[in-house]
C-alpha cells in the first residue's frame, strides 16, 4: 500500500495511507470470529499470520475497490469535487460554451478566485470535457473574451460519474483482481496454538 501512494493524491491517498491499520483491525476481527464459531477453544492471545494475510486480501480486493468507487462519486479531491459541480451546472443549464466568469460567478458562486477557475477549466480541457474557442471580440473592458466549448457528450446519456476520471487511473491496474470470498474460510476444526482453530 505504501508503494501505491506515489500514484495517488487527494482522498484516495488519504484512504490508502490508513489501509494498513484497517488490515490490522480486520485481522483481529477475523481471528476472534473464528474463535467464537468454534466451541471449546480458548480465547486467542495472538493474531496468527494467516488472519493477517486474509485481512490484507480483503482490504486489497474488496474494501479498496469499493472505497475508490465511493470516493470517485464524492470527488477524489476538492479540485475534482469542484470540477464535478461545475459540470453539473453546465449540464443542468445546457450550456454548450462557457466563460471563466460563467463558471466562477454562476456555477461556483464565487467560492474560488479567477486563477483557480482558470486552472479548473484547464483541467476540464485536459480531461476532454471542454476545449478553448478562438479568441472572440473584446469585452466592454477592452479585453479579448475567452470562452470554452463544452463536449456534447456531457448532454448525452453518459452520466457525470465519469467526471472523476480526471485523475490518473494507473493504480487500478496495479491491484490484482481476486475474489474476496476465500478470505473467510467456511469451516474449521480443532484448536491450534493460542487456542485458535486450525485449518481443515
Amino acid at each position: 500500500m505504501h508503494d501505491q501512494k506515489q500514484f495517488l493524491d487527494g482522498r484516495e491517498r488519504e484512504w490508502i495511507s490508513k489501509a494498513p491499520a484497517h488490515a490490522l483491525r480486520l485481522a483481529g476481527t477475523l481471528c476472534l470470529l473464528d474463535w467464537a464459531w468454534n466451541e471449546g477453544c480458548t480465547e486467542p492471545t495472538e493474531v496468527e499470520a494467516m488472519y493477517m494475510r486474509r485481512a490484507v486480501q480483503l482490504v486489497k480486493t474488496y474494501f479498496w475497490p469499493h472505497a475508490r468507487a465511493a470516493l470517485r462519486l464524492a470527488g477524489l479531491s476538492e479540485r475534482h469535487a469542484t470540477a464535478r459541480r461545475a459540470l453539473r451546472w453546465i449540464k443542468a443549464n445546457r450550456r454548450d460554451e462557457v466563460s471563466l466568469q460563467d463558471i466562477r460567478r454562476d456555477a461556483l458562486v464565487q467560492t474560488i478566485d479567477a486563477t483557480t477557475t482558470k486552472l479548473l477549466l484547464d483541467g476540464l480541457v485536459k480531461a476532454g470535457w471542454a476545449r478553448p474557442k478562438p479568441l472572440s471580440k473584446p469585452t466592454s473592458a477592452g479585453r479579448l473574451a475567452h470562452r470554452w466549448q463544452i463536449n456534447p457528450i456531457l448532454f448525452g446519456p453518459a452520466q457525470i460519474a465519469e467526471i472523476a476520471e480526471i485523475a490518473d487511473d494507473s493504480v487500478s491496474q496495479a491491484m490484482p483482481s481476486i475474489s474476496a470470498i476465500p478470505a473467510i474460510p467456511a469451516r474449521r476444526s480443532g484448536c491450534g496454538a493460542n487456542g485458535t482453530p486450525n485449518d481443515r
